[in-house]
């Protein structure tokens, strides 16, 4: 079946805190089965065994200077979708007709 894998880093006790809670949701929506979390992964791990698997990255931040994963996730071959501001709009998307 499908899994989602959510992958991400911990900068300070409150993205812990974030992570905690979207845990405790996980659980209490029972989508364990079908939701894993993944925090602080290894570059090696993440480009060896996450993104030669997925088909499709969500890149969350809004208004993000640049957006490096969105990058990753295109010299991957991952689609990327990405919020419609920041970076992702002003440096890596751009405008073609043909």
């Amino acid at each position: 079946g499908v899994r989602l894998a959510i992958i991400g880093s911990c900068r300070n006790s409150d993205d812990e805190g974030r992570v905690s809670a979207l845990r405790g949701k996980i659980a209490e929506l029972g989508l364990e089965e079908s939701v894993e979390l993944h925090v602080n992964v290894p570059w090696s791990d993440l480009k060896g065994k996450w993104l030669r698997k997925a088909k499709a990255g969500l890149h969350t931040m809004w208004n993000e200077h640049f957006g490096i994963n969105v990058v990753e996730f295109m010299a991957s071959g991952v689609i990327p979708i990405a919020h419609n501001s920041g970076g992702p709009k002003g440096d890596i998307v751009v405008d073609y007709e043909g």
